[in-house]
Order: C-alpha cells, then structure tokens, then sequence
C-alpha cells in the first residue's frame, strides 16, 4: 500500500478484516523508519541480491528482513500485527560509472522471507508503473500536501481515473479537453440510458 496508509487505524482494519498488509515506512511515520534503520544497522542473516543488465547498466536490488523477536519493539507496538520488518537497497550503476542508491524500509503483517519480500516489492512496482503513475501525472498526487483525508482523496482519484479510463487510453490529452469544457467532465458522471 502507499504511504498514507501506514497508520495504525488503518491497518488495524485490514487484519481484523482477515487481509495482510505491507506498508512502506517513510517521512510520514519518520520515527519508525529511525527505528528500521538501526535495526538494520546489525549484520541480517535473511537476505536476497538480484542483479540485473540494461543497456548497458547494471540494476541491483539487495532485500534483508529481520523478523520474530528481532522487530524493534517501536515498530511492534506502532502498527498491529508485524511479522517482517523489510530493507531494500536499489543501487544502479550508470555507463558512466555514476552510481545512485536509494534504500527503502516497510512492514508486513506477513511472516515473508527475503525472497518473498524481493518479490512483492516487485509487484508492487507493477502496479505503481500502471496505477500510481497515472494518479502522479494525470492527478498530481504526489504534489499534494494534504495529511487530513489522504485516504479520502485517493479513493476519490480512483474513481476519477475509472471514469476517465472508460473514455480514452490517452488520459494527459482527455484532462486538457476537459480543463477546457467542464460541462464535459460533468457529463461523465451521468450515465448512458442502456
């Protein structure tokens, strides 16, 4: 899940609804990411290197879990039921030899292996190349800065993006006629007679 929803409400909702979840730790919940941090900080025993060529590059992905009695506790009693505590380090080796590293840290209710984890991560960007991609471009999500009712406006965006995804594949071009005539956009939400 995104960001947004790593608060403990929420994924309280998902476990007694009988779901799973993995959320990223990030800015938001910047406490537990500290806490993530050190805890990665010490050698890991669980851990996964993918390696992968293009054009000329070279991508590799390096995923630890800690998880049982090794959790840090903060993180323990912050969200409900965490079982793996995740790190991943993407590090990409440019033709020019520049490198660039970016290490992200998340949570799951599931007990997952580094391999498991290697594998939602990589899910997970699948469904942000197709969905998170188009809420970022088309809707600016990303831009907004707004912590009160996130949830609300995403579930929002999504229906916003069903309805201009029924209309046109080409959504950058179909936002402009519609910035231009909004008696349009309105329209959209009435339906056809069948």
């Amino acid at each position: 899940m995104d960001a947004a929803y790593t608060e403990r409400g929420f994924t309280t909702q998902v476990i007694e609804a009988g779901g799973a979840y993995l959320v990223p730790l990030k800015n938001n919940v910047k406490e537990l990411k500290e806490w993530a941090k050190l805890a990665f900080s010490y050698p890991t025993q669980n851990g996964v290197v993918d390696v992968e060529y293009r054009s000329g590059e070279v991508w590799e992905r390096r995923s630890q879990v800690i998880t049982g009695a090794d959790l840090p506790e903060a993180i323990s009693q912050a969200l409900p039921d965490v079982k793996t505590l995740i790190r991943r380090e993407h590090r990409i080796t440019r033709r020019n030899g520049l490198q660039t590293v970016e290490v992200r840290y998340a949570v799951s209710s599931r007990l997952l292996t580094a391999q498991e984890a290697e594998d939602c991560w990589r899910g997970h960007w699948g469904i942000e190349n197709r969905s998170h991609h188009r809420r970022d471009t088309v809707l600016h999500e990303d831009r907004c800065r707004l912590r009160k009712g996130a949830q609300g406006r995403a579930v929002l965006n999504g229906v916003v993006l069903a309805l201009l995804t029924s209309q046109s594949r080409h959504l950058t071009a179909l936002v402009r006629q519609l910035r231009l005539n909004p008696l349009a956009a309105l329209r959209l939400l009435i339906p056809e007679p069948s």
